[in-house]
């Protein structure tokens, strides 16, 4: 749809800056991470539909624009495509870290509950030799025989 008095040179214009602007956000986006809240067009479907991370880009409609190889703009796809599959990459890494966090995690908690258990054990341990050493020195001293402690 054009724009109140915008000639087709201008919209061609508009939509190019357009889809260059969205594909420099996606390339960011790539090397720094999607930022927290934001989607990711997904397919040049939903890329013509986004309008970016503020809402201020502008859409476009015609699936020739972006049409890998022979669209009007296959360098832009290309770029697009590869920016995409290095989000995927980048996030499938990021759930990659998080199961290995969680492993790690898990690992943990499993040894604080053995070394909670085995903390428990020595305390039972400790206090039964106490109370032993106790009878003993009691009968040592029953007995008038001096405790060599």
């Amino acid at each position: 749809m054009l724009e109140r008095n915008e000639t087709p040179a201008e919209k061609a214009k508009a939509v190019m800056k357009s889809f260059e602007a969205k594909v420099a956000i996606l390339e960011r986006w790539a090397r720094e991470g999607v930022p927290g809240g934001q989607s990711v067009p997904k397919d040049r479907t939903a890329l013509r539909a986004w309008m970016g991370p503020d809402g201020d880009l502008r859409p476009w409609s015609d699936p020739n624009i972006d049409k890998e190889l022979v669209g009007k703009y296959p360098d832009l796809t290309k770029r697009y495509l590869t920016a995409l599959a290095n989000i995927q990459k980048r996030h499938a890494a990021k759930g990659n870290r998080l199961k290995e966090v969680e492993a790690d995690a898990a690992e943990a908690r499993t040894r604080a509950e053995n070394l909670e258990m085995q903390n428990a054990t020595l305390i039972g341990i400790n206090d039964a030799l106490q109370r032993r050493i106790k009878t003993l020195l009691d009968l040592l001293a029953a007995n008038g025989i001096e405790a060599p402690l």
